[in-house]
């Protein structure tokens, strides 16, 4: 599945509370004292969300349902469409979702405690879990076939990418000249894909690193931002966002997609596309 744009019905309900004016209800007692009055009139008011501008999407691991990161809330919807579930208790700044292969679990980042955290979430909702509690920024991570958690980082200066895995520490995986972000294990979690900004002016790179070795290849440079890093289901195809500017400066976005062995990229998305930041699924 591969989208620039998302158009899904979201309903909204929000309770009021009307008591004919804009003060609380009241009236006095028998002994003077003040009484709530209890005949209030709660209204329900239904606000209706046709479309979404920057939020991201994981898909869970039957296909059957989108975990979607919206105004600060994640919520979950039948992929045929239907009525989203809200999964945390609050709007957190939830961002980047993905969903854990072992129990679709969702791990997403979070501003909640004033830095961008990792959080861990059911997939039925109900109360987050931080993975990471710190004065750096944990973003975009992504969890492998064994549930590993791979994110960028700034925690050691400029912008890493990160392992967590169970029970451990953080554990720096690259050490590049620019800014690594947005990685994504490939299907047999055996590499990572990510991409690379700042290594020289106006350049992006796309990189593979295996963790075997330890050894970085870069597959493609482009001129402007690459990000939404993502690999095809067989291991054999990587897709990622483009943020370019035109012949008069304007700026352009595309979906592309690259052999892992290598090659030309492949340009997916319409001419004039509105291609959002996120991994394609």
């Amino acid at each position: 599945m591969i989208l620039d744009r998302i158009i899904l019905p979201l309903v909204l309900v929000v309770v009021c509370c009307s008591c004919g004016g804009g003060a609380e209800p009241t009236a006095s007692g028998a002994d003077g004292s003040r009484v709530i009055d209890q005949s209030a009139t709660h209204i329900t008011k239904t606000v209706v969300l046709t479309e979404g501008t920057n939020l991201s999407f994981a898909v869970d691991n039957k296909a059957e349902n989108l975990v979607l990161a919206l105004q600060g809330q994640l919520f979950r919807v039948p992929r045929s469409g239907g009525k989203a579930l809200t999964l945390l208790p609050s709007f957190d700044d939830a961002r980047e979702p993905a969903i854990d292969p072992r129990s679709d679990e969702v791990i997403y980042q979070s501003y909640r405690g004033g830095t961008w955290d990792l959080w861990r979430v059911p997939s039925a909702g109900g109360e987050p879990v931080a993975l990471t509690s710190d004065a750096w920024d944990d973003r975009e991570p992504h969890v492998s076939a064994n549930g590993d958690v791979a994110f960028s980082s700034d925690r050691d200066g400029g912008y890493e990418i990160f392992v967590l895995r169970d029970g451990s520490m953080p554990e720096r995986l690259t050490n590049e000249q620019g800014n690594a972000h947005s990685p994504a294990w490939s299907p047999d979690a055996t590499h990572i894909a990510y991409a690379v900004d700042g290594h020289c002016p106006q350049d992006g790179l796309l990189r593979v690193l295996d963790l075997a070795d330890g050894a970085a290849r870069t597959l493609v440079t482009e001129a402007g931002v690459l990000a939404g890093v993502a690999w095809s289901a067989d291991g054999l195809q990587i897709s990622y966002q483009l943020l370019g500017r035109d012949t008069s400066g304007a700026p352009v976005t595309s979906l592309r997609r690259i052999d892992y062995i290598g090659g030309a990229p492949l340009v997916l998305s319409q001419d004039g596309a509105d291609v959002f930041p996120f991994r394609a699924s």
